[in-house]
Formats: structure tokens, sequence, C-alpha cells
């Protein structure tokens, strides 16, 4: 599994907390008209707390919807949070797509890639 790793230092503390979810996700092959919900979960792997400030929803024809990292504030150490992404096709292709995690300890941006398939 690939990670992707954003360090940052707290002004208020010596630690330095790292944000970490896996840098791209596959959402695999699906059918046009149907969807496909995923976990992400995000990390902090760091020794202090990190803050999550934003979640940015990736577009179409993937959504952001839901997950505990919209609610949490903070992540002490070893602590996670979740974004459930939505993959809804309503035509043909591959598709790529990201969405960021803001937190006081850096951006973390993660990737997603999705392909339509078409079943008569």
């Amino acid at each position: 599994e690939v990670f992707l790793r954003v360090p940052g230092i707290l002004p208020h503390n010596a630690g330095a907390p790292i944000l970490q979810a896996p840098a791209i996700v596959e959402m695999g092959f699906v059918e046009i008209g149907w969807i496909k919900d995923m976990q992400v979960t995000v990390a902090n792997v760091g020794n202090a707390d990190l803050h999550i400030l934003s979640v940015t929803s990736p577009t179409a024809p993937f959504s952001w919807v839901g997950g505990t990292c919209n609610t949490v504030n903070r992540l002490v150490p070893s602590g996670t949070c979740s974004v459930i992404i939505r993959f809804a096709p309503s035509g043909m292709g591959p598709f790529a797509g990201d969405f960021t995690v803001d937190s006081d300890g850096g951006i973390l941006t993660v990737h997603l890639h999705g392909t339509t398939v078409w079943v008569p």
C-alpha cells in the first residue's frame, strides 16, 4: 500500500504530526448507473495532536458522502478518522479525481481512479 506523508510542526508543540492515507484509491470497475462507496482512513502517525481544518469534496462522478473527518477537530497520535467516497458514473470512461484533507500539519491529497463498464 502506498502512503502519502505530510509532515508539519505545531507551533505550540515540539512533536511533528504526520497525516497519512493511501496516496491513490482505486475504485475499480462500476457499471453505469450503479454506485460504489469506499472508506479511506486518515491517520496521525506523528507524535503530536493534529487538527483537521477541512475536507474538500472531489468532482463528479466522485463525491464525499460521509465519514468522521468532517466531525473530528483533533487527531491524537495514532488517531484516525475516515472519509467515505462514492463513485457513481453516469457515462463511459476512466475517471480520475482527488480530495484533500487540510490540517495544521499540512494538506493531504488523495487521488481517485475509477472505470465504468457496460453490461448489456
